[in-house]
């Protein structure tokens, strides 16, 4: 529990030698708990091996494609060099880090939940994420007020965070708020990952308050700046706002509050402040659009040119692709002109071989395709595709809690999986840790089952 509440943290300096996982806060407690795991597994000679979930089983297939998608390219594997990192040498790293996300993490969340009902694993997960939520919007808040409204004063409060575990001030204060995270991108995540926990308080609590986790997520993806967060979230909202239109007790309210919000926004943007807000409106809304700012924005055209290059990768590897962490260094030969002519960007980090990190994908699913084939991909979309199915069942169960978690985690697995479109990591927690809740909740209702059949 305590490494789910320091998932967002990741603004610190960690232990150089956990690579990927140095500065992530929540992995720390996540190893250490998989070590005390491991012990309790060998002292008591038991454990649970999750062999005959569908979702569990791809992921195995997947893990085994990789080393045989890694042994076909063997041989140019061991000529590839970037950046002072052999071919081999990349492979092995990276497949330890995603062995560690996609078997040994897992591993641990199967373990912990599995042991719980249905209604604990909600409510405390529930709760968990709403601790961490709490620090991270106060965190956020105090950033807002001294960046958009000019509370200077609130400098030394916002430093002193430097002093809570796992966290340190980065020495500058940006527009982008991005609270106890690195960057806005990586609070996006943390946004999009908890979103549906958050609204699902306006299905269980009755007052008024259970509004507030919502309007506070609203608040902190529209200061964060991230057109991901602003996109995902909105879309995330949207689909919540269908699945209560379908219960007529939600209908009325949902048409009373849209029609009540529509005259507000109406009153307030006809007023002085509401038409410099409209203008600020207006200005995030125009750099949703892509295409017109893809040439204009340094950062679209490195984004964008990195998935074009990897896609030529893919094009010419369409089967088995390249090997697992090797789409570096056969993407380098494709960058497009238009992304890396005069593009900082490239010149400072990416094209640098002084910089030793591997310039990002910023598409898992384009990665996939480029460093696994199409084979690699098929079965990484039937991972997604089966939790996303079991999280649809639960919805449609008669029980009220697996009804709500089935909303939840169907909402949330949705927004990880777009997420995934702009980012090429699988260190998603999120998606691996609600994988890990179907699990549980599967595992509890057969307990059940097998209980009323023994009882017969």
């Amino acid at each position: 529990m305590i490494g789910i509440f320091f998932i967002p943290f990741n603004e610190f300096t960690g232990l150089s030698f956990l690579g990927e996982y140095s500065n992530e806060a929540s992995a720390y407690f996540f190893f250490v708990g998989s070590f005390v795991l491991l012990i309790d597994i060998l002292l008591s000679r038991k454990t649970v091996i999750p062999f005959n979930y569908t979702p569990i089983i791809f992921i195995g297939v997947y893990l085994i494609w990789i080393i045989i998608s890694s042994l076909i390219n063997l041989p140019e594997m061991s000529k590839n060099t970037l950046k002072g990192t052999g071919g081999i040498e990349r492979f092995f790293r990276q497949f330890i880090s995603v062995f560690i996300t996609l078997v040994l993490f897992i591993y641990l969340y199967i373990n912990v939940l599995r042991k719980w009902s249905i209604e604990k694993i909600f409510y405390r997960m529930r709760f968990v994420f709403l601790l961490s939520f709490s620090f991270v919007f106060l965190y956020g808040l105090l950033e807002i007020m001294y960046a958009h409204f000019g509370m200077t004063f609130l400098a030394p409060i916002i430093k002193a965070f430097s002093y809570f575990p796992f966290y340190e001030f980065p020495n500058y204060f940006s527009d982008r708020i991005s609270s106890v995270s690195f960057e806005a991108p990586f609070l996006a995540i943390f946004l999009i990952t908890v979103a549906a926990w958050m609204f699902s308080y306006i299905l269980t609590e009755k007052t008024l308050v259970r509004f507030i986790p919502t309007i506070c997520v609203l608040i902190l993806t529209y200061y964060s700046d991230s057109r991901t967060a602003l996109i995902i979230i909105l879309f995330q909202l949207f689909l919540f706002v269908l699945i209560l239109m379908r219960q007529q007790v939600y209908r009325k309210y949902i048409l009373l509050g849209g029609g009540a919000l529509v005259l507000l926004g109406v009153l307030f943007f006809s007023s002085p402040k509401g038409a410099k807000a409209a203008e600020e409106i207006t200005e995030k809304i125009e750099r949703l659009d892509f295409q017109k700012n893809l040439l204009n924005n340094v950062s679209n055209r490195s984004r964008f040119g990195m998935q074009y290059a990897q896609l030529q990768v893919f094009k010419e590897h369409p089967i088995v692709g390249v090997g697992l962490g090797q789409q570096a260094y056969y993407s380098k030969y494709h960058y497009p002109p238009w992304a890396a002519t005069s593009n900082y960007e490239f010149k400072l980090w990416y094209k640098n071989p002084n910089v030793r990190n591997f310039p990002p994908g910023y598409n898992l699913y384009i990665r996939i395709l480029a460093e696994n084939g199409i084979i690699g991909f098929l079965i990484f979309a039937l991972i997604i595709a089966t939790a996303l199915y079991k999280s649809i069942q639960l919805y449609f169960k008669k029980d009220v809690i697996k009804n709500i978690l089935g909303v939840v985690l169907t909402i949330s697995i949705v927004g990880i999986a777009i997420n995934w479109l702009q980012i090429d990591t699988y260190r998603l927690y999120g998606f691996w840790l609600f994988l890990a809740i179907l699990y549980a909740v599967d595992r509890n209702q057969s307990n059940k089952n097998k209980v009323v059949l023994d009882g017969q």
